[in-house]
């Protein structure tokens, strides 16, 4: 008997009750998730192209820069104070009822942007995370976004 083979026969009890336990399943799933949402960062993070409108990808700083909108609508545009306007399918809404644009989305994609958040066309919503400098996928803001979500949020 070599000992490979040993080693093999001495850990193979230990081995079963591994995989009897939960432990294993509930790594398992969290690895799977994490690799998913590893992914879908990374595509909002310039190693990939998923997301709709500008090329560029942003951060918060540089949001209101030119290349972070689409073309036709800008950062600081004159909006009613809590609303929205729109310019072919795509709106500029006030969410913090300043009167100015400081979000931006797709009315048929239900793409949305704002200097923290962003949603893609599936509804899946990534946050600007400070400690790591990058977007981090945020289930928990999952959602189609619309003119009337970012106008009802303004009201009393």
């Amino acid at each position: 008997m070599t000992l490979r083979t040993a080693i093999l026969l001495l850990s193979f009890p230990a081995l079963i009750g591994a995989c009897a336990s939960p432990e294993p399943r509930s790594f398992a799933s969290k690895m799977s998730r994490d690799v998913s949402n590893a992914a879908y960062t990374a595509s909002y993070n310039g190693a990939g192209r998923t997301s709709p409108g500008p090329a560029r990808v942003w951060t918060p700083s540089t949001f209101a820069t030119e290349g972070s909108w689409p073309e036709g609508l800008a950062y600081g545009d004159t909006v009613e104070q809590g609303g929205c306007t729109s310019e072919a399918g795509l709106y500029a809404c006030d969410s913090d009822g300043d009167g100015l644009a400081d979000s931006w989305g797709n009315a048929a994609t239900g793409a949305y942007a704002s200097a923290r958040l962003r949603v893609n066309p599936y509804g899946e919503a990534f946050s600007w995370d400070d400690a790591c400098a990058c977007w981090t996928r945020d289930p928990a803001r999952d959602g189609k976004r619309s003119p009337d979500m970012i106008t009802a949020a303004q009201q009393p």
